[in-house]
């Protein structure tokens, strides 16, 4: 059975998803705060109780694409917004410093690729001193809001920016989403994953390797 170690010994590049296996961006409540902010701007519109009711921004934001494509660039604006603030205080993951030391140790081509905007991992790399690991972000931005992942378009993307071949790059995130867009791209996913559910789903859906998100023993195995 491959390993996470074994993903990423054999690895010559990394992409590297945002919220999650980086940063804990949107614990609770942030996330509520967050989806609230983006359900602001839209005002009066009647919304399905799943969106109206959702603690995920991002979930907003796609709602409006589909069903509001006009309040679009105010929503993303919103959540931009949100984002960043989260990313001047939220706390780096288990495995943030561990990784990144690896990428500097193998001098590894490195690249972040997120659903969140390049705004935000901008200003979280910079608290803790890493923009200088990461050549390449591959994020959201106003105008790609309808290719997020599980798109494959910002894997894609990442991969041309690095010049690597799909093959060479591991790609690390901790959602369904995340598996289904590497294995678009043609890339491995070691997947992170907080409890034995999403364990399963992420397991279910293709992922290279299943590791634990909250322990940072969880590169060595």
């Amino acid at each position: 059975m491959t390993t996470a170690a074994k993903l990423l010994a054999d690895a010559e590049a990394l992409l590297l998803d945002f919220d999650g296996p980086l940063a804990r961006l949107m614990p609770t409540p942030v996330n509520a705060r967050a989806a609230d902010a983006a359900r602001e701007v839209i005002g009066q519109l009647d919304l399905p109780p799943a969106i109206a009711t959702t603690t995920d921004h991002l979930a907003v934001l796609r709602h409006v694409l589909e069903h509001h494509p006009e309040q679009v660039a105010e929503v993303e604006e919103a959540c931009t917004r949100a984002e960043v603030a989260a990313a001047r205080t939220c706390a780096p993951s288990v495995h943030a410093t561990n990784l990144f030391e690896l990428i500097s140790r193998r001098r590894m081509p490195a690249a972040v690729v997120s659903n969140n905007s390049d705004q935000a991992v901008i200003a979280f790399l910079e608290r803790h001193g890493w923009t200088r690991h990461v050549a390449v972000l591959s994020c959201r931005r106003p105008d790609d809001v309808g290719r997020l992942k599980p798109d494959p378009f910002l894997v894609q993307q990442a991969l041309r920016s690095l010049r690597v071949d799909p093959g060479e790059a591991l790609f690390l995130g901790d959602t369904t989403s995340d598996v289904r867009a590497g294995a678009a791209a043609g890339v491995g996913v070691l997947a992170f994953a907080k409890d034995e559910h999403l364990r399963s789903e992420l397991t279910r859906a293709g992922a290279a390797a299943v590791t634990s998100l909250g322990d940072p023993r969880g590169l060595e195995a």
